[in-house]
């Protein structure tokens, strides 16, 4: 879970002080004025309740008696008071009837007459009033816990919208007797949908129980970080809002994603070099796709083509040479634009055969806070990490340490033979508390020291939604604390679990500075694809600091642009500065990124024209190599060596395959490249369209032992329904 900046104790004392910001001064006169509108409200519906019982006495009416405690409105009627009760009537002349003594007496039909109107009269009032009560205004028949909450989804909205991070819980006292002083209370450590989560949420907050040899969890009958604006003395029980689901699935998704804006196309001219490191995390497939199962379009941010892109495994030959892994490049017209080029680069990692794999010494972080208490969390991690567990052989070794109000070892480092061990103290973690995220990562690498071997592969795995809010909890401190503990030479690898108030952002990048990879596990399917038969790849680093630099040539290539990778840019010096941090790949792994061409003379309409130069004229570019397209340079550092290796591969314009001639891998991986364009409704997608991603995908599948290609045509599928407005709908 995250800290927020909601209302707490501590907030109040500084705002009496006058020593708060102006934001968070705003925020507490806005939550105090209708807490005092909420106050005045269940005055009048008091009194209003009152006013009902002197009309219609309950105990004479049996129908409206099995409603109970229902109460009007104070403008349904008259307001009637006590001293009204018992004083002399009207007399008869007054009231309409005719007098007694000297009036004649009334026949029986008038009795009849005036009886039966009278019934008639009080038959309309009343089945009005039931009417309007039962059908127009059912707020006013909620018994009086619930008074408070119903009808409150609009202040809900306004309070959660002043922390966009924050969510906002009605706190009411356990019984009716303390019901006028309820008020409005923040939860800073429960957000989004956990304003309607199950039942099991309201029984006592328990402690977590999970670290028998560590310090014990946060315990106690309320949330560790609840607090209440007005300092309540009586133990607070939560209410749930009555919010719709389309309201909670709008405003209450709190999941993080960085914003990215499609790299756009630059003029050769101006910039010849583009440099980027690699990357091999697959999360954000696996984050599409768990939007696109749960029908929602996925946000714009969270579709990182690359990650798309190397999701699948392609047949690209191996190195044969030695060196760590083999590139080869490829080049056709773009799917999507046939005028344009479609320059595809492609990097194979070596593999290691089981029988040579090295040792690993493992060290399981897991967090245990309250928000991993969902099944699709911490059940789930335990699953995934049983079946890595049973990959163990009697070199390696396994330590689980976990976190949630405090950092604790459950199992101090234990060999791959003792394997019942293992599985043994997974079964004994439970959820709950807040999270200290950056104490478990200390205690992590820790761990990992102690058991430190440098003939091994020692790596930290961390499973988390992302949400630290206890101790070390923002971005930039848990960066800061991973860069440090990578130089110590151990790794990271960083795998996010749920959705709601997920971090992915913060994952990436601390996967990103831990020399790691970041994975995204929705179900068991893409656990076992990532720690089972991806093992050597996740575990085992065969180069470090990955940077490509392409240079194009002016004589051949007009404007280019690179395709995903937005968060991975580089200067074109940090090409050459082997201190500049770079992505990892791992064994077997493949990576592969696009660059989408247009040849000279064609470019004049991509870009707009900028006025001749001043004080330089434009470069005269020498015909020496009019026979090639552009040169890849590939730099890469082997494990604990700090001076990097160059590759170089030059691309003719002789090698551009005709249409038709592209490989089956070159399809599929610009089709899948053609879909995360369509999911983000770049401007750069061209005439692309689900039907045409579809057909060129289908077409292309390929050997597809493990059906994630089949999966994927699949997804398009899933993706055309949902976006009715997309090309090809």
């Amino acid at each position: 879970m995250k800290k927020t900046n909601s209302i707490s104790q501590l907030m109040l004392e500084r705002y009496h002080r006058g020593t708060v910001s102006a934001k968070e001064r705003k925020l507490v006169e806005k939550a105090k004025k209708l807490d005092a509108e909420l106050r005045q409200r269940h005055a009048e519906l008091q009194k209003s309740e009152e006013n009902l019982r002197l009309l219609f006495p309950l105990e004479k009416l049996p129908r409206l008696a099995a409603v109970k405690d229902a109460v009007i409105p104070v403008s349904i009627t008259e307001p009637f008071s006590k001293e009204k009760v018992g004083k002399e009537q009207p007399s008869a002349k007054r009231r309409g009837f005719p007098e007694t003594g000297t009036a004649r007496k009334w026949s029986r039909e008038k009795k009849l007459k005036w009886g039966f109107g009278a019934a008639a009269v009080f038959l309309c009032v009343f089945f009005s009033v039931f009417y309007f009560l039962i059908w127009h205004n059912s707020y006013f028949l909620t018994d009086k816990p619930s008074l408070e909450l119903a009808g409150l989804e609009a202040r809900a909205r306004e309070l959660a919208e002043l922390r966009e991070d924050s969510s906002v819980y009605f706190s009411l006292p356990p019984d009716d007797t303390a019901s006028n002083d309820a008020v409005l209370a923040y939860d800073d450590s429960i957000r989004g949908r956990s304003v309607l989560r199950s039942e099991s949420f309201f029984n006592n907050w328990e402690g977590t129980g999970y670290a028998p040899q560590g310090p014990a969890g946060i315990e106690g009958q309320v949330p560790p970080s609840f607090k209440d604006i007005d300092g309540l003395d009586w133990k607070i029980t939560q209410g749930r809002l009555p919010l719709n689901e389309d309201f909670n699935a709008g405003s209450f998704n709190t999941s993080e994603f960085d914003h990215l804006t499609d790299n756009p196309f630059r003029r050769v001219t101006d910039s010849p070099l583009s440099t980027f490191s690699i990357d091999v995390d697959t999360a954000g497939y696996s984050i599409v796709r768990y939007f696109l199962t749960n029908r929602q379009r996925p946000p714009k941010s969270a579709v990182r083509i690359e990650e798309l892109v190397n999701y699948f495994d392609y047949a690209y030959p191996p190195p044969m040479d030695g060196k760590p892994f083999a590139a080869h490049i490829e080049t056709a017209a773009a799917p999507w634009n046939p005028m344009h080029l479609l320059a595809r680069i492609a990097v194979k990692g070596r593999e290691f055969p089981a029988a040579e794999r090295p040792k690993v010494n493992l060290v399981f972080l897991l967090d245990v806070s309250g928000s991993m208490d969902e099944p699709n969390r911490l059940p789930l991690v335990i699953s995934s990490i049983k079946m890595l567990v049973n990959e163990l052989n009697s070199d390696d070794t396994a330590a689980i340490c976990v976190y949630a109000g405090a950092a604790g070892t459950v199992l101090p480092p234990t060999s791959g033979n003792a394997k019942n061990k293992i599985l043994a103290a997974l079964d004994t973690l439970q959820a709950g508390g807040s999270t200290a995220g950056g104490a478990g990562i200390q205690l992590a690498y820790q761990l990992a020291q102690q058991n430190f071997d440098p003939g091994a592969v020692n790596r930290v795995i961390l499973c988390t939604d992302g949400d630290f809010n206890v101790g070390i909890s923002s971005r930039s401190e848990l960066v800061d604390l991973i860069a440090e503990k990578a130089k110590s030479g151990v790794y990271l690898t960083v795998l996010g679990f749920g959705m709601d108030n997920y971090r992915d952002g913060t994952l990436k990048q601390l996967a990103s500075k831990g020399n790691g990879n970041y994975g995204y596990i929705d179900t068991i399917e893409e656990a076992r694809k990532i720690l089972i038969e991806q093992l050597s790849g996740t575990l085992i680093t065969i180069a470090n600091d990955v940077k490509i630099q392409v240079e194009f040539n002016p004589a051949t290539v007009g404007t280019y642009r690179l395709i995903g990778y937005e968060n991975r840019l580089l200067r074109k010096e940090d090409f050459n500065d082997d201190t500049v941090d770079a992505g990892d790949i791992g064994a077997g792994h493949t990576v592969t990124a696009f660059y989408e061409l247009i040849p000279l003379g064609a470019e004049i309409d991509a870009l707009p024209s900028t006025d001749p130069l001043k004080y330089g004229s434009q470069v005269a570019w020498p015909g020496a190599y009019q026979d090639e397209l552009l040169t890849v340079k590939l730099r890469y550092k082997l494990p604990q060596e700090s001076k990097s290796s160059l590759l170089s591969i030059p691309v003719a314009v002789s090698s551009v395959r005709k249409t038709g001639e592209e490989s089956a891998d070159f399809n599929f991986a610009a089709a899948v490249a053609g879909f995360g364009m369509l999911l983000r409704d770049s401007p750069y997608k061209g005439n692309a369209d689900f039907d045409s991603i579809f057909k060129m995908a289908q077409n292309a599948i390929g050997p597809d032992t493990s059906g994630y290609r089949q999966n994927f045509l699949e997804l398009i599928k899933k993706a055309q329904a949902i976006m009715p407005g997309s090309p090809g709908n």
